[in-house]
């Protein structure tokens, strides 16, 4: 019985070791990436900052690092710090970040008037030209009415 304790005491752990990936295995890399998803995920974006930071200087090559760093930066409302990173992010992977850029409902779509958006926005347009923010609503609508009504309204059997 002690070791079925023990082990669903540590699956947790297991699981999130062994989800979480790093571009690099420079132990100052991890080590600060680490440090800055701790305070980013309990939303102290100011001091993940600085740990995000240290660990662009080991390697650029993260996307999601690069993006939680830019908004990070938006969080604190350091917004010309932020516009740089946004940009090198929709340049390294324009699908993952455009939408963020492109969507009108999206949480980044907020701080177009605080950022250098057009930079940023003509770089997705070029990456995502056929995006329809429109058409995206209209989907996550049918989505979410679909899963109403098949959640909440079953028919009895």
């Amino acid at each position: 019985m002690k070791n079925i304790a023990l082990i669903l005491t540590f699956l947790p752990c297991l699981a999130f070791s062994q989800t979480k990936t790093y571009v690099s295995t420079d132990p100052v890399y991890i080590r600060n990436v680490d440090a800055a998803d701790q305070f980013y995920e309990d939303s102290l974006y100011r001091e993940a900052i600085p740990f995000y930071l240290k660990a662009m200087q080991v390697t650029e090559a993260a996307f999601r690092t690069k993006f939680r760093l830019a908004d990070a930066y938006l969080q604190t409302r350091e917004f010309a710090s932020a516009n740089p990173w946004l940009l090198k992010c929709a340049q390294q992977n324009p699908k993952d970040c455009c939408v963020h850029v492109l969507d009108e409902a999206s949480d980044l779509y907020k701080y177009r008037p605080f950022l250098d958006w057009w930079p940023l926005q003509t770089t997705c347009r070029k990456a995502m030209p056929k995006f329809d923010s429109q058409l995206k609503k209209q989907l996550a609508e049918i989505e979410h009415f679909d899963q109403f009504v098949r959640t909440e309204h079953r028919l009895p059997n």
